[in-house]
């Protein structure tokens, strides 16, 4: 009976140790993407435009960024809360 104890306590644990770092996971893949994100916003360099449809491609892009730091935030509202 003191056996079978043991075994369950370990896999629990195990099982624990799982969760918690699942949950670490959750929450830093949606920080680490906003933070790649808002580099990537601060370092395009909007001052070397050679015509318009470049202007329009890095505003484009410009916003498929806001819309991912969007994503990564939302992710983290529903993991916190």
């Amino acid at each position: 009976m003191c056996k079978v104890k043991q075994i369950s306590r370990k896999v629990s644990e195990k099982a624990a140790g799982l969760w918690t770092r699942h949950q670490l996971r959750i929450v830093v893949m949606p920080l680490h993407a906003i933070f790649v994100h808002v580099s990537e916003l601060t370092t395009v360099n909007y001052s070397k435009v050679k015509n318009k449809t470049e202007t329009t491609e890095r505003m484009k892009h410009r916003s498929s960024v806001l819309v991912n730091i969007s994503n990564g935030v939302d992710v983290l509202r529903g993991a916190a809360g």
